[in-house]
């Protein structure tokens, strides 16, 4: 929304409520901009996730399979059957498949996923209180655990909302089946140790140097940084005068240790690090991966290609070329480069992404990292244990010949940056913050996806309507 909105709608509010304070008038600026603008793609992403299509309640197609059992006329026992055949599908391979007890077991345990997912995702989006307390999943969808109590609420309720978050659950539900199928998540964090160690090795690490920079916003909200602690302390304490006189939020000066190194071609390499997107904190973690899937609208677990991301972090701009040789000297040349994002000036044309600052820059691209077969290391432990069975060494040293033969690809995301870059993308406040993006890209996209107009619209023109009157 634009300034000159923005103020035709302070001017509009102050008069129906000329005690209003600011901080409700700001909820309310935030809730009269949703849905005046939709994603160009929901009609497409609504074909590919048809559960998350508030239209399918009343239209009840046939194509899904939950609705045609809720439409189905059968006893409670067929009814579970039929329940139990579908998540054998979803769940299972067609060779094994479970009881009903054991696959509520799974539901349930997808269920607390799933709410944990929507609830990530209204929080990323950072809404006002009182947004986020009627939009949350209710209480009824969300402790919901068992599906024949799902099916049996849709059919008895005649509150829209509660059916479509029903259907939204069970959507995402099915949708976490089929990532756990296409990625092996208790595997990742092996498969990216692998990746590090092959990396460092073929750079040629020399020793590590360690460096601590202290960094802050200035007036400009732009980042300021520097080695020296002393110098830090005393451009800081200015910098926040400044922000003060302007009543710009002041945050804490950050730091941020490094341990640089240089490379077998002698090039200098400030900071590397290694993430895996089904992680946080140590736990695993499904909103980022979900989130983008249900943003860019893509039918497939495997068309995310950042799950494994490296980020390197340089100096200056002009290093990253020389930086992106050196990769390509081991990973095989610039034709295992795909998916290409450039936002460095120096390389010709920029591609900034649409939330993204034009203070912000990076480079990343993805590529084929060729390792091992990741079953090697387990042959090599069980050809240990059984050293005293020959049919068992006989199998497993083919089964190891195989794996050496068949080594295997792992898709990883290179990310490259200057030092400033990546401070401004970690610098609390600052307007390239990466939480700054998420939050703006849930705004302008998933959030819809998520949380449709048809659903939630008239409830948040009741809040506005509440909030405006004092209520």
């Amino acid at each position: 929304m634009s300034n000159s909105n923005d103020n035709d709608q302070i001017e509009h509010f102050l008069r129906i409520n000329h005690k209003i304070s600011t901080q409700k008038m700001g909820a309310l600026l935030i809730l009269n901009s949703l849905y005046k603008s939709l994603p160009s793609d929901i009609s497409s992403f609504r074909e590919i996730y048809a559960h998350l299509d508030p239209n399918v309640i009343e239209n009840n197609p046939e194509g899904i399979t939950f609705l045609n059992i809720a439409r189905a006329q059968h006893s409670l026992s067929d009814i579970k059957e039929m329940l139990n055949s579908y998540f054998n599908i979803k769940f299972h391979d067609i060779n094994h498949p479970k009881k009903y007890a054991e696959n509520m077991v799974i539901f349930k345990k997808y269920s607390m996923t799933v709410s944990e997912i929507i609830e990530d995702v209204l929080r990323i989006a950072g809404f006002p209180e009182e947004l986020y307390s009627i939009i949350k999943e209710l209480k009824e969808s969300r402790e919901c655990y068992d599906a024949c109590k799902m099916l049996k609420l849709y059919k008895d309720t005649t509150n829209k909302r509660i059916k479509f978050e029903l259907l939204r659950k069970l959507g995402l539900i099915v949708l976490l089946a089929r990532i756990k199928r296409t990625y092996l998540i208790k595997e990742l964090d092996e498969n990216m140790q692998d990746i590090s160690n092959a990396l460092f090795r073929r750079l040629g690490v020399n020793k590590e140097k360690k460096m601590l920079y202290y960094f802050w916003l200035d007036s400009n909200n732009k980042v300021i940084f520097v080695n020296d602690k002393r110098r830090a302390d005393s451009a800081y304490a200015k910098d926040t005068e400044q922000r003060k006189e302007l009543d710009l939020e002041i945050y804490p000066m950050q730091e941020c240790e490094c341990h640089a190194f240089r490379t077998r071609m002698d090039n200098e390499i400030l900071h590397m690090c290694i993430r895996n997107k089904f992680k946080k904190n140590g736990n695993n973690y499904f909103t980022s991966f979900v989130e983008k899937m249900i943003r860019k609208s893509l039918a497939f677990p495997n068309q995310v290609r950042d799950v494994i991301a490296l980020k390197v972090v340089v100096r200056k701009e002009d290093e990253i070329k020389k930086i992106i040789r050196e990769f390509e000297s081991f990973l095989g040349g610039s034709s295992t480069r795909k998916n290409e994002i450039n936002t460095y000036h120096k390389f010709g044309r920029k591609h900034l992404n649409k939330h993204s600052s034009k203070n912000y820059f990076v480079w990343k691209a993805i590529y084929d990292i060729t390792l091992s077969h990741p079953y090697i290391e387990q042959i090599n432990k069980l050809l240990t244990l059984t050293k005293d069975n020959e049919y068992a060494q006989k199998e497993l040293k083919e089964r190891y010949k195989f794996c050496i033969d068949n080594p295997k690809d792992f898709v990883v995301e290179l990310q490259l940056q200057d030092i400033k870059s990546h401070l401004q993308s970690i610098a609390k406040g600052s307007p390239t913050e990466h939480l700054l993006l998420k939050k703006n890209q849930v705004r302008s996209d998933s959030f819809y996806k998520f949380f449709p107009k048809e659903i939630y619209e008239k409830e948040i023109d009741t809040l506005k309507i509440s909030i405006l009157n004092n209520r």
